[in-house]
């Protein structure tokens, strides 16, 4: 019973077009606390608050991002199982409270020169030749930063994506995070990038996956994280991992734009300007004034057709 309640919620989440880590996230942490409630003889909705708290304290590994992570899964869980009057007693995270985050600033990204070394640093073997992936991984890397994409996004593109793109235009549609449709727009050079690397996949069909392993699979974002480390300890000698360059893109682009957080966050597709701020480290006392500016305008345009 316990494992097709499990099902049902999973079912409901994945209806909501919840994003596969989401998924993977939720899954693993109500799979997590069956195992640590079968040690008590108790199912999922048989938890209180107390078995709530002790499997949290049972993880003295987990970091406080973590435990939020873990406990807004549960959350969710528990609010769906009351709404199907599955629960005999209370709902076990009704008293239960998140640990308090606090804002990362000046979190680190990577910069446009950073960037021409990634794309043009070529990998060779001893012989000279490009080792296997090496124009694949360049490809990869100049698309993130050029676009934004998040990482799953990215290894999630087929070759249509690129084989349809109108040449002037440079835009496809993908459906993004949290299932929303999204235009993204590729600039000139990476779009040629883009072509070239196509005449070397072994099998460039519309519904094949763009960026392949050397099994002919789908690159993992796993095997993508791997790839950036070694190329930012051997290219640039520091560690990197895939969100810099989307934190690249977001801060060249902020800058491009004469600071217009608002574009930035369209750009980025966040549902949130605060959430751009975060990325981009713009102080409060900065969006204040980029709020103050760009409504000044607003109402003095609105002033003076009023005007006339």
């Amino acid at each position: 019973m316990e494992q097709n309640q499990l099902n049902r919620y999973m079912n409901v989440c994945r209806a909501n077009r919840m994003s596969n880590n989401t998924l993977v996230t939720y899954e693993r942490s109500l799979t997590f606390l069956c195992s640590f409630l079968a040690e008590r003889d108790k199912q999922l909705t048989d938890a209180t608050a107390g078995d709530v708290n002790d499997f949290i304290v049972s993880h003295p590994e987990w970091s406080s991002v973590t435990i939020a992570n873990r406990l807004v899964a549960l959350r969710g869980f528990y609010d769906w199982a009351q709404e199907e009057e599955l629960l005999p007693g209370k709902n076990p995270m009704r008293s239960i409270k998140a640990p308090k985050l606090h804002a990362k600033r000046n979190k680190p990204f990577v910069s446009a020169d950073e960037v021409c070394l990634l794309k043009e640093s070529r990998r060779t073997r001893r012989d000279g030749v490009a080792r296997e992936g090496d124009l694949r991984d360049r490809c990869l890397i100049a698309l993130i930063y050029d676009t934004g994409l998040r990482v799953a996004e990215a290894v999630s593109l087929n070759v249509g994506h690129v084989l349809h793109m109108d040449p002037e235009r440079r835009e496809f549609i993908y459906r993004g995070k949290g299932g929303s449709e999204c235009s993204w727009f590729v600039t000139q050079p990476v779009y040629e990038l883009l072509r070239s690397y196509l005449q070397s996949h072994p099998d460039p069909q519309s519904q094949n996956p763009l960026f392949l392993n050397r099994y002919g699979e789908r690159l993992s974002i796993r095997s993508v994280q791997k790839m950036l480390n070694v190329r930012g300890k051997q290219i640039l000698g520091k560690h990197l991992h895939p969100h810099m360059l989307r934190r690249g893109f977001g801060n060249a682009f902020y800058e491009a734009s004469g600071h217009d957080i608002y574009a930035t966050s369209q750009a980025m597709h966040h549902k949130s300007v605060e959430t751009t701020q975060e990325y981009l480290a713009v102080s409060n006392d900065k969006l204040k004034s980029i709020m103050d500016t760009s409504m000044s305008k607003t109402w003095a345009t609105a002033s003076s057709s009023q005007d006339k």
